[in-house]
């Protein structure tokens, strides 16, 4: 069944969830809110450009899980989904295809007696985000240190990680988002601290000076992983003289956690 929503709200969230052993990676281009029209019986474009945003990362670990948000959007009655142009590597052969990232939802009238209570209720994630969303996306030194990130969000679970007291977290948190219907989960880092050492690593690596060090340390890429609550950093090889190296020159930190990188099948979407 659908998802329905009523046309009021104004951020609908998506779960993306890599099912396959491979890393897929996201770009933050090329994601269309698509609208069905029933009279050509044609998907079209909802919105003249993206207004989407990569809320976690751009790479989904295998078996893990990243959210899509839906900002904005017409305001038409009707049936959406959202789509994104993607290139998939077969060994020597490439080719591009449009994904669809999400299953369909729609939006109701407000009395439309097919939208439930679960839908109408505005989420615990929608509070969240009223309160944390700016600075999730981009001023994230101003995050509380308590504050460890999203475990789990549904409407009906909303799992908020938390550094230090459990009790003393909840209180806040309760006071902050002004409401109770979550529930909170010890973790190691804060949020703030994950995505320093995030932007650090990326920061080094992305720099033409620094092209040798990270050939010489076999390094891939790096991912934050807000449901894990850790950075995976990906080596060609993940033995200990390549992680030596990694902490020695890169970055030593106890939120990193390597693995192997596998030139497996991999999807990319610039």
């Amino acid at each position: 069944m659908d998802s329905v929503f009523p046309v009021s709200q104004r951020r609908i969230p998506i779960k993306i969830i890599n099912h396959t052993d491979n890393v897929i990676e996201m770009g933050r281009n090329d994601y269309k809110l698509e609208f069905y029209n029933e009279s050509s019986q044609t998907w079209e474009n909802a919105l003249p450009k993206d207004h989407a945003y990569l809320m976690i990362t751009d790479v989904v670990l295998p078996h893990d899980t990243l959210e899509l948000t839906i900002y904005e959007y017409t305001g038409r009655t009707g049936k959406y989904r959202v789509t994104k142009n993607a290139t998939v590597t077969y060994d020597l052969s490439i080719k591009s295809h449009n994904y669809i990232l999400s299953g369909e939802f729609r939006l109701g009238k407000e009395d439309d007696s097919v939208i439930n209570d679960m839908a109408i209720k505005k989420s615990v994630y929608d509070s969240f985000i009223n309160t944390f969303g700016d600075y999730y996306r981009t001023e994230y030194d101003s995050l509380p240190d308590f504050l460890g990130g999203i475990y789990d969000a549904d409407q009906y679970n909303f799992v908020i990680y938390v550094v230090g007291d459990l009790t003393d977290g909840k209180i806040l948190l309760n006071k902050m988002l002004g409401r109770t219907d979550f529930n909170v989960k010890p973790s190691l880092f804060s949020y703030r601290h994950l995505r320093r050492m995030n932007d650090s690593i990326l920061s080094f690596t992305m720099r033409e000076k620094n092209k040798n060090i990270c050939k010489e340390t076999g390094f891939r890429f790096c991912s934050l992983s807000e449901k894990e609550n850790r950075i995976f950093v990906y080596l060609d090889d993940c033995n200990n003289l390549s992680i030596s190296k990694f902490k020695e020159y890169i970055a030593n930190d106890s939120c990193i956690i390597f693995r192997q990188y596998e030139n497996d099948l991999v999807i990319i979407a610039d």
